[in-house]
Order: structure tokens, then sequence, then C-alpha cells
């Protein structure tokens, strides 16, 4: 293992690079979608019905209904893989590039470790801390107020309502427009990711961190986030959550998910949900609301606790049927990412006080998905039993290494992929799906810079790793 290791570590000034040069390039993180014509192969005529009967676009619902018979191409041709995620293109017709929040959630993540790295030099940390500060800007510019439950909340939207960042005369932009996609709803899955990126950059400049700011900056930064962080957002959880006293059964399911408990994705119009809820969505619900409990109250209060065990009683009931392990558990994400995400939260977990764990999740559900998930990194991402890329091997390998059990054999598996498959050229590793759009013509999500910073992530991890166990 020490081995691969130094030959991982070897990468990071390189996978650093290649993240500074994408943000001086762009001014953002660009994300790529490509459309897959032939369609999500889990979908069936029943799930077109749903979505021809949905709020989408009237545009998008009638393309979809006159691009349906091109998943004929599923029979006489199969999607090239390379791994688990699919293998994202990032130039061509069929190609958009496009800003998102979601995607800026795990650049903020890696460039945090960045900024904690005591072997960059003053100057470098700067650069990442500037970069930082500009990215919590944009997206303290693009608030929209939701109104619920009586209270106005901030939220935000998949697009940047004033960064949608694409090329005016593309293709991507003109298909955008023309389906009013780029006037999506605001959702949770963003509106939570930021509101976690908040409380950690509101938690930075309290402890003196970004000191080479000007302090005026500093002291408006902490009274914009200030003004956000308090409200109760576990009320917004609660209005968007399908409960047996309230809505119980989405209008809108492309899935085999069972509901209960689960937050819709996308924030209600007039107090009704209609998408089923996403998994890995409410994991990231469930991770952003335990970050943001003192802000919160979670604790103090037994209906913002039973919001948050309707989440977990979601979740443990979808992974011990075993549907998180197939396609059909998933609107918007992939199983590896489900594992990812979840190791996230369960890093938060284990931070709480044993009594606040006890009082969250008294019958272990979160212990017992935990569980399922070392079971799925050992057996569906194991390069013994199939062929892994870089992204598939680097969220295996943060994953285990984040729930607390590593398999030595398992981990040096992962790392000798990352260290094989990359080249030294301007993107290292290709772009392979983190996010998909899954209706019936099914786009995919990804970048060469997003796989960059997860297998960035995965190294990371892994060095702090072996020092602790030393």
């Amino acid at each position: 293992m020490n081995e691969s290791l130094q030959r991982a570590i070897a990468l990071k000034p390189r996978l650093r690079q290649v993240i500074y040069n994408e943000w001086i390039s762009f001014g953002f993180f660009p994300c790529y979608a490509s459309v897959q014509l032939r369609g999500d192969p889990t979908l069936n005529l029943s799930d077109l019905g749903n979505f021809l009967l949905s709020r989408s676009d009237p545009l998008v619902r009638l393309s979809t209904l006159l691009l349906w018979p091109f998943r004929l191409l599923q029979f006489v041709s199969k999607p090239n893989r390379d791994g688990v995620s699919f293998h994202i293109p990032t130039s061509g017709k069929r190609v958009i590039r496009f800003h998102t929040f979601f995607t800026d959630f795990y650049f903020y993540s890696t460039i945090r470790r960045m900024v904690q790295d005591q072997s960059l030099s003053q100057e470098e940390r700067e650069k990442w801390e500037q970069i930082l500060s500009e990215m919590v800007e944009l997206a303290l510019k693009n608030q929209i107020v939701y109104e619920a439950e009586g209270e106005a909340f901030r939220v935000f939207q998949f697009f940047p309502k004033s960064e949608l960042h694409c090329d005016a005369l593309s293709a991507g932009a003109l298909f955008l427009r023309l389906s009013g996609l780029a006037q999506i709803d605001s959702d949770a899955d963003d509106t939570f990711v930021l509101l976690e990126m908040f409380s950690d950059f509101l938690e930075l400049l309290q402890a003196d961190g970004l000191s080479n700011m000007p302090e005026e900056w500093r002291q408006s930064m902490v009274t914009s986030l200030s003004a956000i962080l308090p409200l109760p957002y576990w009320k917004l959880v609660k209005y968007n959550q399908f409960r047996p006293n309230g809505e119980a059964i989405p209008r809108l399911n492309y899935t085999s998910i069972e509901p209960l408990g689960g937050m819709s994705t996308w924030f209600v119009r007039k107090g009704k949900s209609e998408d089923t809820p996403d998994l890995v969505v409410n994991v990231n619900v469930l991770r952003s609301m335990l970050v943001n409990r003192a802000h919160w109250g979670l604790f103090k209060s037994a209906e913002a606790l039973e919001t948050l065990q309707g989440i977990i009683a979601f979740l443990h009931h979808n992974v011990a049927s075993g549907l998180f392990r197939t396609d059909r558990g998933y609107s918007f994400y992939i199983a590896e990412f489900f594992c990812a995400m979840f190791a996230r939260l369960w890093q938060v977990l284990i931070s709480l006080d044993p009594m606040e764990r006890q009082r969250l999740d008294p019958e272990e559900k979160l212990a017992y998905i935990r569980t399922e998930v070392l079971s799925y990194l050992a057996q569906d991402l194991n390069p013994t039993f199939r062929t892994l890329n870089p992204l598939d091997a680097a969220l295996a390998l943060t994953s285990a290494i984040q729930l607390e059990q590593v398999d030595e054999v398992l981990a040096s598996q992962w790392v000798e992929i990352i260290c094989e498959r990359f080249k030294d050229q301007l993107y290292p590793y290709c772009a392979y799906e983190i996010f998909k759009g899954k209706i019936p013509t099914h786009m995919v999500y990804g970048s060469e810079a997003t796989t960059a910073a997860l297998v960035y992530d995965a190294i990371d991890e892994l060095e702090a790793y072996l020092s602790r166990v030393a």
C-alpha cells in the first residue's frame, strides 16, 4: 500500500492545477450534459405516461414523446461503458455546457481540503481561499424567496438564475431556452448542499480564517450568512415531505421508490408534491440538517426530530429492500454516489453527541444502511469482479474510509486504478457520470474537472487515514 500511496500522493499537485485551470479558464466550474437518445432502459411506457402528465415544460414533453422511438437503439447497440458510471463526452452537438450549484458543492469540499493542507504555501492557500469566497458570493447573489409554513426561506435553483453560462449560439443553449429547462424550479438538492456549504464557510470566517480578505468584506459575509442559516429549514423539509398525514403518494414516479418519509426533490407548488423522492437527495438533505442542527434547533423540537426520523425511515426502507443498488432506485443519481454521500453523512453522524445519536436513530437504522453500503462496495465496486473507472474507484475508496471499514486489498486495487488511469495531459481523467436527468430521453452529467476533484478527495482521505492508523 505504501508504494501505491506515494504514487497517488504524487498526483495531487497536478490535480490541483487541473481544478485551478478550470476556474481560471471559465470563471466557474462547468458541468456537461450529454443527451442519450436511447433513453434509460429502466423506464417503461407507464413512466412515459406519467411524464406526459407532469408539470414539465410542454416542449420537453413533446420532444420526449417524439424521441421515444429512438429507444429501439437499445436493441441494436450498447452504450460505451468504462466502468459503473457512464463516460460523458464534453464536446459535440448533443452536449450542453453549463454551471450548476450542484457541482459547486463538490468542488467546494475539495478546495476546503486544500485550504487545510499544511504542505501548501501560504500563497497557494490564499489562492484557494479566494476561490472559495467567490463561490459563496455567487451563491448568495442567486437567492430565491420561497414561502412555506408561514416562513420566507432562501432557496436555490439547479441553474443559477443569473449565471447560466452557456455559449449563447450553441445548440445546448438553444435547447435549454426552447425546452424551458433553464427556468426549472428551485430544488432541495441545491438548496441544502449550499446550506451545508454556508455553515462551513461561516465557521471558517468565525475561526479567523481567510485572514487575507478585507475586514469589511468578512463582516458583510458573516451578516449575509447569519441572516440565512437561522431560518427553520426543517419546516421547509416537512412541507415537502411525503407523510401519512399529508401528501402521501407522488403523482410522478419513474422509480420503484416507496416515498413515505422522503422529501420531494423539487419544491412543491400550491402545497402539493409531485415527484418521487430521490435517495441521494434525501441523504444530502439529512446531512445538511445535521450539520445545521444548532442553527435550526433540531433536538429542541419534537416535530423537527420527527421530520428527521421520517427521512431516516425512508432511506432505511428503500435500502433494506435492495432498491438502492438498482437504477430503479434513483431519479437523478446512481448507486455509487448514494454510497459516497451516505459516507459523508456517516462522518457527520459520528460527530454527534451519543445522546443526540440515540434520540435521532434509536433503532440504529443508519448503522444498518452503513452495513448495506459496505456490502455494495465489496461486491458491486470490487475490481476483481468488474471493470471500474477512476471515478468509480475514487468514490469507493473515499466511502470505505469514511465508513471506517477499509479492506486493504480492495483499497490497494482502487488506488491502482486511480494511478494507472492517470494521463499526464490537460485533463488526466475523462468525465464520468455523477448525476442524471432521468426523463425518458435521459441525460447524464459530469466533467473532467469533477472527476479530478473527487479523485483528489480519495487520495487526500487515504493519506489522512494511513497517517491515523500508522
